[in-house]
């Protein structure tokens, strides 16, 4: 039998920081999104969420009733632009308070197990900076199509990086940070296709629509759609 564990109870917990980049083409914070940032708040004594490009008047209500900031910028340079914006936010001197500091973001699900149990684990591992997932060398593949020195070499991946202030306190973190440039931040960007689905949609056999797009099928799922009379076949 598994015992879940209460919020680090088996570590001392530590002062952290999240920035949570998020990005939704109509701004809405999705179920999905508030239950991440809810088990993030049990790890996490303050979280920054920042939003490349729109976040909608009911997200920012729903942020405010967590208790949780936000930052709207525009939607430019990815996540490491949008780090950078938060890190400068918050101020340097605040960010180097913190035990911890965790840069995330809104391109997972989860947790399935709490954040808690990954930390309590970790705490008990020397290290300046930790993730979750490595990325293995596959040499063959570029980040930019033709350039030689962008080969795809080991890596940690960028949803969930956990640095700790031995690494936040250095001259080189912030100086880093300070260097960085927008068109940096899209040259490591790549897309991996990880699973392909097939989707059937079983309708009555009287319906008369023959045909949906995979906008109409999203829209139905969504409830923007809720009559056949809405849909036009294409």
């Amino acid at each position: 039998m598994r015992n879940s564990v209460p919020s680090e109870q088996l570590a001392h917990p530590r002062k952290r920081l999240a920035l949570y980049v998020f990005f939704e083409k109509k701004g809405v914070l999705h179920d999905y999104m508030e239950f991440y940032l809810k088990s993030l708040k049990e790890i996490a004594q303050d979280i920054l969420v920042i939003a490349n490009g729109r976040l909608s008047h009911e997200s920012r209500d729903k942020l405010k009733n967590l208790d949780i900031d936000f930052l709207c910028r525009e939607n430019k340079g990815f996540d490491f632009s949008a780090w950078r914006a938060g890190l400068e936010y918050k101020g340097w001197d605040t960010v180097r308070s913190y035990d911890e500091l965790i840069l995330c973001n809104c391109s997972c699900y989860g947790p399935i197990f709490p954040f808690s149990e990954m930390f309590s684990c970790m705490n008990e591992r020397d290290c300046d900076f930790w993730g979750i997932n490595r990325q293995p060398d596959k040499l063959e593949k570029y980040f930019i199509p033709g350039d030689p020195k962008s080969q795809m070499i080991s890596h940690i991946q960028s949803y969930f990086y956990v640095f700790r202030n031995t690494a936040i306190i250095s001259p080189a973190f912030s100086l880093w940070w300070s260097e960085l440039k927008d068109s940096e931040t899209s040259q490591g960007v790549v897309s991996t296709v990880i699973a392909v689905d097939g989707i059937a949609v079983i309708v009555n056999s009287e319906n008369t629509v023959t045909n949906l797009t995979l906008d109409q099928v999203g829209q139905i799922y969504k409830g923007e759609l809720t009559e056949w009379s809405q849909v036009t076949a294409q």
